[in-house]
C-alpha cells in the first residue's frame, strides 16, 4: 500500500509539472496544477498518519483509490483541454505555438522606431457586384488610418491592395467558412483581410487563436457602426493573430487581451515586434 501511494504521488507530481510546462501563460491552469500537487502530498501524509491503524487501513485504501481516480481524471481533463487549445483553438489554420509575451520580448530585439504594416483587403461581393459597396479603397484607407490612431502610431497600417471577388457562393458563406476557404492563400509579408457580407450572423470577425506568421482574418462592417467601431474589429482580429485571447477565456494569463492590447504600452510593443517578425524588410514609413 505504501509503495502504491508513493508511486501515485510521484505520478501526480510529474503530471503537474507537465501541465505547467504545457500552459506557461495560463494562470488558472498553473493554480490548479499546484493544487493537484498539494492534494497528492496530502494524500501521502494521510496514509502515513493512518497506516498503523489496522481498523482504518481498508477505509484509507478505499479513500486513496477514490482520490487517485479523481486526481487523475482532473489531470487528464486539464491536459486534454490545454493540448486541444494549443492545437485547435477557435478555428482556422494552424500556426506557430503561442508564446507568452515575456518570451516574445526575450527572444526578439527592440523593434525599429517607425514601422508600417502592409494590408491587403479581399472584398467578397455578389456576382452582380453588390453587397459590400461601402468597401471602397477610400474607406479601407480611412479604416487603416483610424486603426493607426488607436494604437497611437506605435505602428501604422498601409493599404497596398483592395481586391474584389464577385461570387454568390462565397458571399453566402459564414465567416468561419470563409476563413477555412482562404486559409493558406494569404499573401506572405502582409496582413490579409477578408471582408464578408455585412449581415453575417456568426460574428463580427473570425481569426486564428494563435500567433501566426501569415496574418489572415475575416471581418465585416456591421450596419450602423462608425469607422472607429470597424477599426476596433480590425485590431481585435489582428490581436488573435498575435496570439491573444478574449478576457473571458480562462487560458489567457498576462493581462493583454484582444480588446485592450492596442491601449497598453506592452501590447503596442508586442505589435511592433510581431510586425518585425512577420513582415520582415517591408519598407517602413
Amino acid at each position: 500500500m505504501r509503495m502504491m501511494l508513493l508511486a501515485y504521488t510521484m505520478a501526480v507530481t510529474l503530471l503537474t509539472v507537465l501541465i505547467i510546462l504545457m500552459a506557461p501563460g495560463a494562470a488558472i491552469l498553473k493554480g490548479l496544477a499546484v493544487l493537484i500537487g498539494q492534494m497528492a502530498v496530502i494524500g501521502w501524509c494521510c496514509h502515513c498518519a493512518f497506516y498503523d491503524d489496522a481498523e482504518r487501513r481498508k477505509t484509507m485504501k478505499a479513500y486513496a483509490g477514490m482520490l487517485l481516480s479523481a486526481i487523475l481524471g482532473i489531470v487528464a481533463w486539464l491536459a486534454l483541454i490545454s493540448l486541444l487549445w494549443a492545437l485547435v483553438g477557435c478555428g482556422g489554420q494552424g500556426g506557430d505555438a503561442t508564446l507568452t509575451h515575456q518570451e516574445v520580448f526575450m527572444e526578439t530585439t527592440e523593434a525599429p522606431q517607425s514601422l508600417s504594416f502592409p494590408v491587403a483587403f479581399t472584398i467578397v461581393e455578389r456576382t452582380d457586384g453588390s453587397g459590400n459597396a461601402m468597401w471602397t479603397r477610400q474607406y479601407a484607407r480611412a479604416l487603416l488610418a483610424e486603426a493607426s490612431r488607436l494604437v497611437d502610431y506605435a505602428v501604422t497600417f498601409e493599404l497596398v491592395d483592395v481586391h474584389t471577388v464577385e461570387n454568390d457562393y462565397e458571399y453566402r458563406q459564414t465567416q468561419l467558412e470563409l476563413l477555412s476557404m482562404y486559409t493558406g492563400h494569404g499573401a506572405p509579408g502582409m496582413v490579409n483581410v477578408i471582408i464578408s457580407r455585412p449581415d453575417t450572423e456568426d460574428s463580427a470577425g473570425r481569426s486564428r487563436p494563435w500567433r501566426a506568421h501569415t496574418p489572415l482574418f475575416v471581418m465585416r462592417a456591421r450596419p450602423g457602426d462608425t469607422i472607429t467601431d470597424t477599426a476596433l474589429i480590425f485590431l481585435h482580429e489582428l490581436g488573435h493573430n498575435l496570439g491573444l485571447a478574449h478576457e473571458s477565456n480562462p487560458f489567457y494569463g498576462d493581462g493583454l487581451t484582444t480588446d485592450n492590447y492596442h491601449m497598453e504600452d506592452t501590447g503596442r510593443q508586442l505589435l511592433r515586434i510581431y510586425r518585425n517578425s512577420v513582415i520582415g524588410d517591408y519598407p517602413s514609413q
